[in-house]
């Protein structure tokens, strides 16, 4: 089943009297539980791309659908709301709040979509202990490593378990144990019914894709195809808990 699909995706920005196109005219369909990658060169639309598929913004022209659901038809209230509970995002600079701890980092999305702190309280230490963060859970930002903060901001994209997980260059500039160590958590995620996408250069992540996508001037110049998604029964998203 398609879970994401854009179709004839065109992006534009408007930097004084001139017009750059980001996207141009950009159809792809991203299947349930599969574990997509897309390598291009830097300003090929990679990053555009992507916040398009995640509703982090709009196209200026075409259509992006998230099941069923036309999201940039949405307000931006609602999709704010959408995102909360559907798609998890990695950012490369990671993004995390710098006052907050790292506990606290990953139970902010969960407070925003309804959890109780008992059920915070339990879920976090679950995420920390995932990532191998349970001893830095008090740590702030600035006395972690990097490989550390970009395992913090993984923790965070799963807080509400959301079905996609949307990864921007999740290990640009870090060692190759924790590059190592995320691309196998991107496995065992799809394994578990998670749909990834990621932008990256990183062979040890892409190694893990079912599909690899090459994008050049805004376009999808190329498609890989390195293992068969099962077809498996959709899912709902998950809806937060009741007080």
């Amino acid at each position: 089943m398609v879970k994401i699909s854009a179709q004839h995706v065109i992006k534009e920005w408007e930097l004084g009297d001139w017009v750059v196109r980001a996207l141009d005219d950009v159809s792809l369909e991203i299947r349930e539980r599969e574990f997509l990658v897309i390598k291009g060169p830097s300003g090929a639309g990679k990053t555009t791309l992507l916040n398009l598929l995640g509703g982090l913004d709009f196209p200026t022209q075409g259509e992006v659908f998230f099941d069923t659901v036309k999201i940039n038809a949405m307000s931006e209230e609602s999709l704010a709301a959408f995102r909360c509970l559907n798609t998890g995002f990695i950012f490369q600079n990671f993004n995390l709040i710098s006052s907050l701890s790292a506990i606290e980092n990953v139970m902010f999305p969960m407070e925003m979509a309804g959890f109780t702190v008992k059920e915070r309280g339990s879920r976090v230490h679950t995420l920390l202990e995932r990532v191998n963060l349970k001893d830095r859970n008090e740590h702030l930002p600035f006395q972690l490593s990097a490989g550390e903060q970009q395992r913090v901001a993984i923790a965070r994209a799963l807080a509400n378990d959301p079905p996609v997980i949307i990864a921007d260059e999740p290990t640009a500039n870090l060692d190759q144990t924790t590059a190592e160590f995320i691309g196998a958590l991107f496995a065992t995620l799809k394994q578990e019914g998670k749909t990834i996408i990621a932008a990256t250069h990183d062979e040890i992540v892409a190694s893990h894709a079912d599909r690899i996508i090459y994008v050049a001037e805004g376009k999808i110049t190329e498609e890989k195809v390195l293992r068969e998604i099962p077809q498996i029964p959709s899912e709902h998203a998950l809806n937060p808990p009741e007080d």
